[in-house]
Parts: C-alpha cells; sequence; structure tokens
C-alpha cells in the first residue's frame, strides 16, 4: 500500500476515532451554538413587539389598540430605537393594563443592529472561534502523534476545515466590529 492509498485508510488506532469524532463534535458543535442563539435573538426581538406591526415605509409601529408608536428616542451609541405610544390614547385603552401597566404609555425597544453586530452576537462569535481554533490544535496533535498511519488524511482534511472556518468566522466577526 502506498503512502497516498493509507492517507484515507480507515484508521486502525481507537484513539485516532477518538480523537476525529470529537474534532468533528466540536466544529458541528460551533456551528449549531451559533445558530441557536441566533435564532434565540430573533425569538427574543419577535417576542419583545408580540402583538404590534412594524410599517417599515412609515417606521412607526401600530397596536391591536388602533394607536401608533413613532420613534421617540434614538440611541446610536446603542443602535437601539425607542417608539413610544401617545400617552392619551395608552390612558384610555382597554388593552392598557395588558399592554403597559405600569408605564404611561406603552413603549417598544428595536434593535438597529444585526445580530453579529450586537454584544451578544459577537460573544457567540468568539465562542464559535475558539471552538475553531480548538479543534485546529487537536487536528494538528493528531497529525503529529498518528503521521504515517492509516487514516491521517482525514486529521489532514479536519485541520483545513477547522483554519477555514477559523478564517471566515474571523474575517465576517471583524467586518461587523465597530
Amino acid at each position: 500500500m502506498n503512502a497516498i492509498e493509507q492517507l484515507w485508510q480507515p484508521p486502525v488506532e481507537i484513539e485516532l476515532w477518538l480523537i476525529l469524532t470529537y474534532i468533528a463534535g466540536v466544529l458541528i458543535g460551533a456551528r449549531v451554538l451559533e445558530a441557536i442563539a441566533k435564532a434565540h435573538f430573533a425569538r427574543a426581538q419577535r417576542y419583545a413587539v408580540h402583538g404590534f406591526e412594524y410599517i417599515a415605509p412609515r417606521d412607526h409601529y401600530t397596536c391591536l389598540g388602533g394607536a401608533t408608536l413613532k420613534i421617540d428616542t434614538i440611541h446610536a451609541d446603542e443602535r437601539m430605537a425607542i417608539y413610544r405610544a401617545p400617552v392619551e390614547h395608552c390612558g384610555g385603552c382597554r388593552l392598557k393594563p395588558t399592554c403597559a401597566p405600569q408605564e404611561a404609555s406603552r413603549r417598544i425597544y428595536r434593535s438597529l443592529a444585526i445580530w453579529t453586530e450586537t454584544d451578544v452576537g459577537r460573544f457567540h462569535q468568539y465562542i464559535s472561534l475558539i471552538m475553531f481554533f480548538i479543534a485546529g490544535v487537536l487536528s494538528t496533535a493528531g497529525l503529529w502523534r498518528f503521521l504515517g498511519q492509516p487514516g491521517i488524511g482525514y486529521l489532514a482534511l479536519a485541520l483545513t476545515a477547522s483554519v477555514a472556518c477559523l478564517a471566515l468566522h474571523y474575517r465576517r466577526l471583524k467586518s461587523s466590529t465597530p
């Protein structure tokens, strides 16, 4: 058997199988973790405006009680817009006890940033970067340890995938950082 054929032979050592499985788990886990965080962010935004409809051309919200919530404040540093309903409308609204029980009128906070630009998004991207880096280190250590043994091509493939994911994620993170 020549060296090229040996690269892609199934690993003989159980330790190499465990390392390959762990690396695959770390790479997949990084992507899954980020996808879950992104979905949670979108869900939180939907929950914050539950029952309110955003009218993009006019840049305002409407509520079930018929009020129009217009921009009250924009916090540019935080990339946040605050929309507020007229106090005179909310005061006589039958929905006020469930909509804005502690305030004079309802406020809605809308993020002007996309997920990757938020602190939560950057945090999860950094976690993914760390996981991709760990997968690369494990792949490199495995290549060193099992050099010349069957299945080493899979470790080389894992290292390539780790480095590619690391580079792409790092570039995306740097482009979204203010």
